[in-house]
C-alpha cells in the first residue's frame, strides 16, 4: 500500500470533526477543549505530516542510483530525480529532504557531463541542511565536477 500522507491528514481531520460533534452532546464545552488540545499538538502534527511527505524518497533515490550503477543510464536517473522535484508535494518537504534531492540531481547532472548546471545547483544547496551521512557524498560530487572541469581544459 502506498503511503499517502495528505489523504491520512484529511481522514484524521474528518474524524476529529465527527468526534467534536459527538462530544457536543456530552457537554457544549467539550469541542472547545478538544480544539484547544489540537492547537497545542499542532506543531507536532505538522512536523509528522511534513516528514511523511518526503517518506520513501531515500529508498526511491537509492533504487534509481542502483539502476544507474547497473546500466549506466544517467539520463533516466536524472529524469527520475527531476520528476521527484516536480511532484506536487515537493514544496512541502523538509529542507533537509529537498537538499538531498538537489544533491542527487546534481550528482546525476555531473554523471551526464553537465558540470556547470550541477555546480549551479550545488551553489544553491543549503549544505548545512544535509545530514552528516550525505556530506561525504556532497564532497564527492564537488570533486567529480572539478575533475570534469579539469578534463575539459
Amino acid at each position: 500500500m502506498k503511503n499517502r500522507p495528505l489523504r491520512v491528514l484529511f481522514i484524521a481531520a474528518g474524524l476529529f470533526a465527527a468526534l467534536a460533534a459527538a462530544l457536543y452532546f456530552v457537554h457544549p464545552m467539550a469541542p472547545l477543549l478538544l480544539l484547544a488540545s489540537l492547537v497545542v499538538q499542532l506543531p507536532i502534527i505538522a512536523g509528522l505530516t511534513r516528514a511523511g511527505l518526503a517518506s520513501g524518497y531515500r529508498e526511491r533515490a537509492a533504487a534509481r542510483r542502483r539502476r544507474y550503477d547497473e546500466d549506466g543510464d544517467a539520463g533516466a536517473w536524472l529524469a527520475g530525480e527531476e520528476a521527484e522535484a516536480a511532484a506536487p508535494g515537493y514544496r512541502f518537504w523538509s529542507s533537509a529532504a529537498r537538499a538531498q534531492c538537489a544533491l542527487s540531481r546534481a550528482e546525476a547532472m555531473a554523471a551526464l557531463g553537465r558540470g556547470n548546471e550541477a555546480a549551479a545547483l550545488l551553489a544553491e544547496l543549503p549544505e548545512d541542511r544535509l545530514p552528516e551521512t550525505e556530506r561525504a557524498r556532497f564532497e564527492a560530487v564537488v570533486e567529480t565536477i572539478r575533475a570534469g572541469d579539469e578534463g575539459a581544459e
